[in-house]
């Protein structure tokens, strides 16, 4: 299963995401946290909960019109590794957009999670 997000492509289903110990997809992206922290390492003051409180998370599915073929590598790299047990984990595929906003005629769902 081939998860997308607006600014991201995982190669793992999202339920993995949930339990991934580097970061928690689902509760804020990776960079949000990243300039979150710097900010609060400068000025001491917390930026990420007024981020979540205003944000709902969501997964966006999208087309992707530009072709990405080390997508396919990490998905098959993904299911190799758990289909001989392992847990998959670091078979994360990213995805950038180079600067080039999603069109909305892009999207094909967008699915709202809750908050844990």
């Amino acid at each position: 299963m081939i998860s997308c997000g607006s600014r991201s492509r995982s190669a793992v289903p999202i339920e993995y995401l949930k339990d991934a110990a580097q970061v928690d997809y689902l509760q804020s992206p990776e960079t949000i946290e990243d300039i979150c922290e710097c900010y609060a390492m400068v000025f001491n003051r917390s930026l990420i909960l007024a981020y979540r409180r205003a944000t709902e998370p969501c997964v966006v599915k999208f087309v992707d019109i530009r072709p990405e073929p080390d997508c396919m590598v990490s998905a098959a790299a993904f299911l190799h590794d758990c289909a001989r047990g392992g847990t998959g984990r670091g078979v994360i595929h990213g995805f950038d957009s180079c600067g080039v906003p999603i069109r909305p005629e892009q999207i094909l769902s967008t699915t709202w999670l809750r908050r844990r």
